[in-house]
């Protein structure tokens, strides 16, 4: 069982590229 929504906030919003950071936590989660 897990999550079915995960809610990641200021790691996204607060950095230089939200969207390279975006990409950098989904490449992560989809190693785990």
């Amino acid at each position: 069982a897990g999550a079915t929504h995960l809610v990641v906030g200021r790691p996204i919003s607060q950095a230089d590229d939200p969207f390279a950071a975006a990409h950098a936590i989904a490449d992560e989660m989809a190693k785990a």
